[in-house]
C-alpha cells in the first residue's frame, strides 16, 4: 500500500495542471457550462426523488409539471453541451436564454405549485453560475 504522501503529491500535481488551464478563459467558460449542466442534472434527480415521496391530492398535476421540468433541464443540458463544443456567439446567446427560461420555470413551478422543500438552493446556484458565466463571457469577448 502506498503512502498518503504519494496520493497527496499526485493530487497536487493534477490540481496544478487544472489551475494552470483555468487561466485560459475559454477553458473556464466551458468548465462553468459543464458545472451548470451537472447542477441541472442533480436538481432534476432531486425533484424526481422528492415527487415520489409526496402524498398530495393533485399528484397528477404535479407530475405534469415535473415532466415539463425534466424537458427544460434536458434542453439546458443539451444546450450546454452544444455551446461548450461549438463556442459560437449564437449558441452562447441561446444558452443564456435557455437557462433564464429554466430558472424562471423553476421559480414558477416549484415555488407556486409543487413547493418542494430545500430546492431554493439549486435555483440560487443556477443564478450564481449564470452570473459568473456572464462575467466570464464578457471578459472573454473583451479580450478578443
Amino acid at each position: 500500500m502506498q503512502k498518503f504522501s504519494f496520493y497527496f503529491n499526485n493530487f497536487k500535481k493534477y490540481l496544478l495542471i487544472f489551475l494552470k488551464h483555468l487561466q485560459n478563459l475559454e477553458f473556464l467558460f466551458n468548465a462553468i457550462i459543464c458545472i451548470n449542466s451537472l447542477v441541472a442534472l442533480i436538481g432534476n434527480l432531486f425533484v424526481w426523488t422528492s415527487i415520489a415521496n409526496m402524498d398530495y391530492y393533485y399528484k397528477g398535476e404535479d407530475l405534469v409539471i415535473v415532466f415539463d421540468l425534466f424537458s427544460m433541464s434536458s434542453l439546458t443540458i443539451i444546450s450546454g453541451v452544444v455551446t461548450a463544443t461549438l463556442r459560437t456567439h449564437d449558441h452562447t446567446i441561446i444558452y443564456f436564454i435557455t437557462n433564464a427560461a429554466y430558472i424562471l420555470y423553476i421559480y414558477y413551478a416549484l415555488f407556486n405549485n409543487i413547493d418542494i422543500p430545500d430546492y431554493k438552493w439549486i435555483m440560487y446556484l443556477h443564478i450564481t453560475i449564470m452570473l459568473l458565466l456572464f462575467i466570464v463571457y464578457i471578459r472573454l469577448h473583451r479580450k478578443r
